[in-house]
């Protein structure tokens, strides 16, 4: 992602987990704040001096081999909208009975503290967090307005899975119950490559499932057990599809082998 940023003149600000909670608003949810790092960009009000769009990415996005002459940037996507996210639609369409309504659930509680969701496919319509464009203006009017209502939204939802007190769950819940103006960005922009680890009754399996379109952009690898493949087939893969990737990945071994 450095290199990226590079190419289209951007600064590269690199972070792991930041406990920017407690050091910016002495708040805490418990074994999950670290997740809330991700709201940094949002109100850290020095940014507001330097910069008038913000990218977040996850550390897990990898931009394609095609993104690093300056021909494609990101921050030409936003337009005026004041926030740019790619919507899960290939959540929608794989979308398990037990998770929908759990997603219904929190969607219900949301929408009585004051949010309004889009539907897709018969539920919310769900945006993924690991790719977000914020602009100066919308920054500024989550400090202004105080859209940072952490401790109601963790008393709210607690009890419905540890999932929704986390960030993607409650920047959703923010965005739409302050109407920010929200450009859906197109599915290259944050293409899953998704592997999961099962357990089919006799053995550990792992399933990959790549939602990734044509011309994907930036890979969002969420893939179990990543730590162990190196970097280089970790690129690879990213900048693939499953008959180029290397057989250990594609096989699950890399990662069943020391499982029982």
């Amino acid at each position: 992602m450095k290199a990226y940023a590079q190419s289209i003149g951007a600064d590269y600000i690199f972070e792991h987990n930041p406990d920017f909670l407690k050091e910016y608003y002495d708040i805490s949810v418990g074994e999950m704040d670290h997740f809330f790092s991700a709201l940094k960009p949002i109100f850290y009000k020095e940014y507001d001096e330097k910069y008038d769009t913000i990218m977040f990415a996850d550390m897990d996005i990898i931009p394609s081999n095609h993104m690093y002459d300056g021909q494609y940037d990101v921050f030409d996507e936003l337009g005026n909208a004041e926030v740019g996210i790619v919507p899960e639609l290939w959540e929608n369409h794989t979308i398990h009975e037990g998770w929908a309504k759990k997603l219904d659930a929190w969607t219900e509680t949301c929408e009585r503290m004051g949010a309004q969701f889009p539907k897709y496919k018969g539920h919310a319509m769900s945006l993924n967090s690991g790719v977000v464009l914020y602009s100066k203006r919308m920054r500024q009017r989550a400090i202004e307005e105080k859209w940072m209502d952490l401790l109601s939204y963790d008393s709210m939802c607690c009890e419905l899975d540890t999932y929704f007190v986390t960030d993607q769950p409650y920047i959703q819940y923010m965005l739409y119950k302050n109407n920010a103006d929200i450009k859906f960005l197109d599915q290259t922009w944050n293409g899953h490559l998704c592997s999961e680890l099962l357990h089919d009754g006799l053995k550990y399996i792992v399933k990959h499932l790549d939602y990734r379109p044509p011309a994907t952009k930036f890979n969002h690898m969420r893939t179990h057990g990543i730590e162990l493949i190196s970097t280089l087939d970790y690129h690879k893969i990213a900048n693939s599809r499953e008959m180029q990737w290397p057989q250990e990945f594609r096989s699950g071994r890399y990662l069943t082998k020391n499982l029982k």
